[in-house]
């Protein structure tokens, strides 16, 4: 098991009444540990896994040492009224917990993700933690530029059965690495497929939110942006991104099955 299943028992452990120091929150997350069916092979690899994850919610001022100022005491902690508050919202939100988060995306989207889009998903919602919130929506950002080539990808390849041409591939080899071009590209032919209805009312919003997430880091050229993100716009782009997914995998799906 890797620190990410523990991340929620760290989590929980630490707004529980009655522990002191270091080492009585050792104690309940081991506790905890043990009745989520979190097994480690070493105590010691959970014991390292915490202190990561404790560290993590010292950096984002959640949980204080204690000391004066003479030193500080990295073996008596407390929680921070700010980081009381956070915790109080932040209990059941998704993106609490990488794993958990990932997981509920694969069971959203009812199949298979590609390893790369959870791979950029999961470092996401591991840098938002951390509080590096451009870095978090550049990742998220490749994430979804991912799932747009997948769907340009699967466009191309219905497109090609239908017609005998690569008419389709052929336009959006001239856009290039342009984000707008492809994009745009994608939307006009997407807007004249014959589509089940339900499909067809939702695509162009879906595909719009889509190409939001991915303008976040590139500009309608492809290049970088430049831009920079606070926690509420890095927030935003977690909670939509699994909707956003699991319509362009709806659609994917769609077209491998049935073609245009």
């Amino acid at each position: 098991m890797t620190k990410e299943n523990l991340r929620s028992v760290v989590s929980e452990a630490v707004k529980t009444d009655g522990w002191e120091n270091l080492t009585d929150l050792h104690t309940i997350i081991k506790e905890q540990a043990d009745e989520a069916n979190i097994p480690f092979e070493d105590e010691r690899d959970l014991e390292t896994a915490a202190n990561e994850l404790i560290w993590e919610l010292m950096v984002r001022g959640i949980l204080t040492p204690g000391g004066d100022a003479t030193y500080i005491d990295f073996q008596v902690l407390k929680l921070t009224e700010s980081g009381r508050k956070f915790l109080e919202v932040e209990t059941q939100v998704p993106e609490s917990d990488p794993g958990k988060y990932v997981e509920r995306l694969i069971e959203q989207v009812g199949g298979p993700i590609d390893e790369i889009v959870q791979m950029y998903v999961r470092e996401s919602l591991v840098t938002f933690l951390t509080g590096s919130y451009i870095a978090a929506t550049v990742l998220l950002s490749v994430a979804s530029e991912r799932l747009l080539d997948h769907l340009i990808e699967e466009f191309s390849k219905a497109s090609e059965a239908k017609t005998g041409k690569p008419g389709f591939e052929a336009k959006v080899k001239r856009a290039g690495r342009s984000t707008k071009e492809r994009f745009d590209t994608l939307r006009t032919d997407l807007q004249k497929a014959e589509l089940p209805p339900a499909m067809a009312e939702t695509v162009d919003m879906q595909l719009s939110g889509l190409y939001t997430l991915i303008r976040y880091a590139r500009n309608d050229d492809g290049q970088p942006s430049g831009r920079e993100f606070d926690r509420d716009t890095a927030h935003a782009g977690l909670l939509l991104f699994p909707q956003y997914c699991t319509r362009v995998f709806a659609l994917i799906n769609h077209l491998s099955e049935h073609g245009l």
